[in-house]
């Protein structure tokens, strides 16, 4: 079954009535054959969403073959689930498949397919703070967001359209306002989001004056 050069010859063997014979050897080949790849075409997709891998066809599917994916103009050497080692950055990208030679079919490189993975834009979908008493230790924010979160920048300001420089957590009682910035990268867009906080003021009325007062109160501004 292998490719290869091989010799047939027939053999009758002797009975009663004749004697047996055989032929001369005839020579035969078996062709390398040559073998085909073909990659079916792969839609692209967006930064986060699931990765698509593309089907691929040989001729002889226990072939030998090694993947190729085409980064920045370079080809590299990948496994199957290619586009896994690209970590699922955007890009464009291409991909390609060869099979080595063997001795009964030929070495082959099958077309190239190209896909992109775009760029998206991220979303915050909450950001909390809850206020607290004057006095008191202030809350932390808290964030949930498509991308990014753990790079997450808290801003406060007095105004809901302020400049929003200054990351120190405001102390004295009133209405604040904090942002929440994620920066962007090559992969997602940069994304904001501002939200009220209120800290309020400190009720002195509730505690019992004793001989230690005084200097309790004179802990705070006023």
């Amino acid at each position: 079954t292998n490719a290869g050069t091989y010799y047939v010859k027939a053999v009758v063997d002797e009975a009663n009535n004749y004697l047996g014979c055989e032929s001369e050897p005839v020579e035969f080949v078996i062709a390398t054959d040559v073998n085909t790849i073909t990659i079916a075409e792969i839609t692209g997709w967006a930064y986060g969403q699931s990765i698509k891998s593309p089907t691929i066809e040989t001729k002889y599917p226990g072939s030998s073959v090694q993947y190729f994916i085409k980064v920045n103009e370079v080809w590299q050497p990948v496994t199957l689930d290619a586009v896994n080692v690209l970590n699922n950055n955007v890009g464009e990208y291409a991909f390609k498949v060869t099979s080595a030679e063997t001795d009964n079919y030929t070495s082959v490189t099958s077309d190239y397919i190209t896909f992109s993975i775009a760029k998206v834009n991220n979303a915050i979908s909450s950001l909390v703070l809850n206020g607290w008493v004057y006095g008191s230790n202030a809350n932390t924010p808290t964030i949930n967001a498509t991308f990014g979160a753990n790079t997450v920048v808290y801003y406060y300001d007095t105004a809901r359209d302020g400049n929003f420089t200054s990351t120190d957590v405001p102390t004295n009682a009133g209405t604040y306002y904090v942002k929440a910035y994620i920066e962007g990268t090559n992969n997602y867009n940069e994304i904001s989001r501002v939200e009220a906080f209120t800290i309020s003021k400190f009720d002195i009325s509730k505690f019992e004056l004793g001989t230690n007062v005084i200097g309790f109160v004179s802990s705070f501004e006023y």
